[in-house]
């Protein structure tokens, strides 16, 4: 099954369907990443026991519009590995994932991911800071991004049943 975010507009012409189907496309793979099989999947390369959820959205970066993330680490809200999904069907330039050392602000690693359907994970950690290069020439970058998260649980983020983090501090 091949998912891919529009930003056409609706029949009706409203200028609000493309954050409608960005939100819709959104929701459909917030759903498909929460599954067991791939948290596994996910451990095992990173080795990170406490995945219990993934949180995401999608997001555009326009070309020649200086939209450039700072550098930052996604620590906080439960956060403990990131993805970067590329949902644009046309390669782009720039908006490349650079990830560098805090202390340092070494560049340990630049991916320039262009190709649909293509992801990137990587720890999160508060010794590293990453941010994405302004996107140049003329195709944006649409991505679907997110955390696998090691709170709440899969039922808690979909039920909105969070009892159980009451009864325990969380």
């Amino acid at each position: 099954m091949a998912i891919r975010a529009s930003s056409r507009r609706l029949p009706s012409g409203d200028a609000g369907a493309a954050v409608v189907d960005f939100v819709l496309v959104g929701s459909l793979l917030t759903v498909l990443f929460n599954d067991l099989a791939l948290f596994e999947t996910i451990r095992e390369i990173t080795g990170c026991q406490e995945i219990q959820c993934f949180t995401g959205r999608i997001y555009r970066m326009n070309p020649g519009t200086d939209h450039y993330d700072a550098w930052h680490d996604d620590l906080g809200g439960h956060r403990l590995v990131a993805m970067s999904l590329n949902l644009a069907e046309e390669p782009h330039q720039g908006g490349v994932l650079q990830i560098r050392d805090r202390g340092t602000r070494q560049i340990l690693a630049e991916v320039d991911n262009t190709t649909y359907g293509d992801a990137i994970i990587f720890d999160l950690s508060p010794e590293l800071q990453h941010r994405v290069t302004s996107v140049v020439g003329a195709v944006p970058r649409t991505a679907f991004a997110g955390w696998f998260r090691s709170y709440p649980s899969i039922r808690q983020l979909f039920t909105g049943d969070h009892s159980f983090a009451d009864e325990h501090g969380h």
